[in-house]
């Protein structure tokens, strides 16, 4: 039986040149900006099928950080200059890996206070990637 590892400190997130760390939760990538990579037609008589495949390699990632997180400094640095830039996410527990040379924050997150420690989740939408999802390397 195949053995994997998964280790959070293996992820390695870079926005613009900066290494973001500090993060509170998950970070989920939408690779299809939301829309299916092909479609199809099927003609009112049933003969004629059209599929259709979309060319679309924009997305978006979404990503939590403690709200202590210096990265959260970073971010609104980068925002406020409204700065397009490279966005490398690699997963070296395994294959997984997003490159995209133009990425952008695409919303800022809602603040809270209260009695507990607090999460500032950002969003960044790229263009051009190139995705690849693979599986985690195995140990044994």
């Amino acid at each position: 039986m195949a053995t994997s590892t998964w280790d959070f400190k293996k992820l390695i997130v870079a926005y613009a040149g900066q290494t973001l760390s500090g993060f509170a939760g998950d970070i989920s990538i939408d690779p299809d900006g939301g829309e299916d990579i092909a479609t199809k037609t099927v003609g009112s008589d049933g003969s004629e099928t059209v599929v259709v495949f979309h060319n679309n390699t924009s997305g978006g990632v979404t990503m939590a950080l403690m709200a202590s997180s210096s990265s959260n400094d970073i971010l609104s640095a980068l925002a406020a200059a409204k700065t397009v830039g490279p966005i490398l996410i690699r997963d070296t527990n395994g294959r997984t890996v997003l490159e995209a040379p133009a990425a952008w924050v695409a919303r800022r997150p809602v603040v809270a206070y209260g009695a507990e420690m607090s999460e500032r989740e950002w969003r960044i939408d790229y263009s051009d990637a190139k995705f690849v999802i693979g599986g985690l390397a195995q140990v044994s």
